[in-house]
């Protein structure tokens, strides 16, 4: 068994069909964003806040752990392009304040270590928003609770 798969299976027990179905790795980055879309679909925002079912919450901590896992084998430029482009990429496309905070919730600071130095945070919130996000997601990280 391929180790992205086997990484995906031990993060994501909720989504061992689609990825046992996936015929490639792009295909699987493809249903993450797919899922992960989905579930924003369904959230519900109180306040300033996006609230999420506990078994979304768990599957939006699965797409964030193995997304991240992905970018940061960057050893392996399989992995790492096809995250960026398949994922991150896709996540450009929605972006808004709300994911700030669900950022801080789900990303590891590693990861969006990563993407900062990268460069890829600027593409993903805007080059001009990216202090703000950054500072934003650490000010998340340390609310209580």
């Amino acid at each position: 068994m391929s180790a992205w798969r086997r990484e995906a299976l031990q993060r994501l027990p909720l989504l061992r069909r689609q990825i046992e179905e996936a015929g490639s790795f792009s295909d699987l980055c493809r249903e993450l964003l797919y899922e992960f879309w989905n579930i924003y679909g369904r959230a519900d925002i109180i306040g300033s806040r996006i609230t999420h079912s506990p078994q979304d919450d768990a599957l939006l901590q699965g797409i964030h752990d193995y997304a991240g896992w992905c970018l940061l084998q960057r050893h392996h430029e399989h992995f790492y392009g096809e995250i960026v482009l398949g994922f991150y990429y896709g996540l450009s496309v929605g972006i808004n304040v709300y994911y700030a905070q669900e950022f801080s919730r789900y990303m590891a600071p590693d990861v969006l270590d990563c993407l900062h130095k990268s460069g890829l945070l600027a593409y993903i919130v805007g080059r001009n928003k990216v202090e703000a996000f950054v500072s934003d997601y650490y000010a998340e990280r340390r609310k209580p609770g």
